[in-house]
């Protein structure tokens, strides 16, 4: 996370990723859960409190259809989280 580089404007987070190039644009709730695991490994009971306590912007419909896996999933997709950056344990 150290070596991210990011700025948000109007609720969006742009976040450059110096490692592969690659600059992406993420919300609140996928900023939400990348800020958490920044200094320590999450667990997934630790990052759906923190989806469930934010105000993400998000109406309770989106919220309820919001996953903190999905959210998981695009992370490490776009390499901005790594598996070791999310606890095995619940």
């Amino acid at each position: 996370f150290a070596n991210l580089l990011h700025r948000c404007w109007e609720g969006e987070y742009f976040v450059f990723n110096p490692r592969t190039g690659h600059t992406h644009i993420l919300n609140a709730a996928a900023w939400a859960i990348l800020r958490a695991c920044a200094d320590r490994p999450q667990t997934l009971i630790t990052l759906n409190s923190v989806m469930t306590s934010m105000d993400a912007g998000l109406d309770t419909e989106q919220l309820e259809e919001a996953s903190t896996q999905v959210y998981l999933d695009h992370l490490f997709q776009l390499d901005l989280l790594q598996k070791i950056d999310v606890a095995v344990t619940r």
